[in-house]
């Protein structure tokens, strides 16, 4: 990383404190090290190999929703996460995120606040990016012409390499959405995609019909920068997610973790209405400043000794 690209990334952190200053979001520090592995099948903690066990944290969720439950309102987090078998030129092992949580708020309000954010860092360096909102579905429709559901397999399969048709379904069809359906946005071009399919639910509430998950993501181009949920609050369901997880991970041969502890007694102490959502601060300032890589954003290279890790699917 240049001289010039390390002082236009601090200027751009500062201006992320600033926005959120102006808006009295306080800001949190919370532990990079914790005990529990995370169960979401496409992300893999990194293990410190210590007695007990203990793990570089792949976010501050856990911990954020711990605060939530203690009664802390609207809060940020701008630091260090870990990743396992993250490495391309649009992802590291290790890379800054910004995660926030407003109480009482919707997946909506706090949608248009990352818009907000994305503006106010983007016309800070000349750029002026048009926002679209669109529905998972309705995205997937404009691109490929069907919906990217496993009942409408047979006619979304044909976009599918052979060498990946024994994939499940759901992975089939994240790798038809990534090389189909959001690599057609065109750069400089905002998307909101909304209604995410049930699979991909991750820790947001569902819908009322229960057909849809209350999460968001937003993307630059083809560039996904942040996502975000109407964040799930029932205990018992909480549970039946993270067992499965377990059942995916198996069935991907992945290692399979503990339930995170911090977080079930978040929810059993009581966690309030809310949203919360985390953004690559490393490729806000990618895309801000105009580079290909996420490692010429980046404070120091990441890269130095590692190699790709592609996922073992089953």
């Amino acid at each position: 990383m240049n001289v010039d690209h390390l002082k236009q990334r601090a200027e751009i952190v500062q201006r992320i404190r600033s926005f959120f200053l102006a808006r009295d979001v306080l800001e949190v520090t919370t532990p990079c090290v914790v005990p529990h592995a995370v169960s979401d099948v496409h992300i893999e903690s990194i293990s410190l190999n210590t007695t007990p066990p203990a793990f570089l944290r792949t976010s501050p969720e856990s911990a954020h929703k711990w605060l939530l439950s203690e009664g802390l309102k609207s809060f940020y987090e701008l630091g260090p996460v870990f990743r396992g078998g993250e490495l391309g030129r649009h992802h590291q092992p290790e890379f800054t995120l910004l995660e926030w949580y407003r109480a009482d708020w919707s997946w909506q309000a706090l949608a248009e606040e990352v818009l907000a954010l994305v503006s106010t860092i983007a016309s800070a360096h000349s750029h002026d990016w048009p926002s679209r909102w669109q529905s998972w579905s309705d995205a997937c429709i404009d691109a490929i012409g069907c919906e990217l559901t496993p009942d409408e397999a047979t006619h979304w399969q044909r976009w599918v390499p052979e060498e990946i048709r024994h994939w499940p379904l759901e992975d089939q069809i994240d790798h038809v959405f990534a090389r189909h359906v959001q690599s057609t946005w065109p750069r400089g071009e905002i998307h909101v995609i909304y209604d995410y399919p049930i699979h991909q639910k991750a820790l947001a509430e569902l819908t009322d019909t229960g057909r849809h998950a209350k999460r968001f993501e937003v993307f630059v181009g083809p560039v996904e920068l942040a996502n975000g949920y109407q964040e799930l609050r029932d205990l018992d369901e909480q549970r039946r997610r993270f067992n499965d997880d377990l059942v995916h991970r198996q069935h991907r041969q992945r290692p399979c973790p503990a339930p995170d502890a911090r977080l079930l007694g978040a929810l059993e102490a009581g966690l309030p209405r809310c949203a919360g959502v985390a953004l690559g601060v490393d490729r806000l300032v990618m895309l801000a400043l105009g580079l290909d890589d996420i490692n010429q954003a980046a404070t120091l290279s990441q890269t130095h000794g590692l190699s790709p890790k592609p996922p073992q699917v089953s």
